[in-house]
């Protein structure tokens, strides 16, 4: 039998939901790297309520908030990638991740591939 065969299959994607209960919702499926995700898991911790500290909700704050905020963010939006390009990241995902993490004191094993 093969290594591969042997090996466990993949884990099920996590799905959360987090719409708002006022207005009709419209949903959109977001796909997370490990460094957003654990930011958005630390920033769910913010939430009162234990119940609300989900990474849904917490996503969902963060781009309401961009969104609202969208004047003073649009400025930033694609100065990363040229910055990135700069620093010589392979990909901007790459200088993302790797700024995320270093933000959200998250470890350091999980960026891989960043500048030389």
């Amino acid at each position: 039998m093969s290594a591969k065969a042997k090996s466990k299959p993949a884990a099920p994607a996590q799905i959360e939901y987090a719409g708002n209960l006022i207005v009709q919702n419209f949903w959109v499926k977001l796909g997370f790297s490990r460094e957003e995700l654990g930011a958005l898991a630390k920033i769910a911790g913010i939430f009162a309520q234990k119940k609300h500290q989900t990474t849904g909700n917490a996503a969902r704050l963060v781009l309401t908030t961009a969104l609202m905020h969208w004047d003073k963010l649009e400025p930033l939006a694609f100065a990363d990638e040229k910055y990135a390009e700069t620093e010589g990241f392979a990909h901007k995902e790459l200088f993302c991740a790797k700024t995320i993490a270093h933000k959200f004191n998250l470890p350091k094993a999980a960026v891989k591939g960043g500048a030389k």
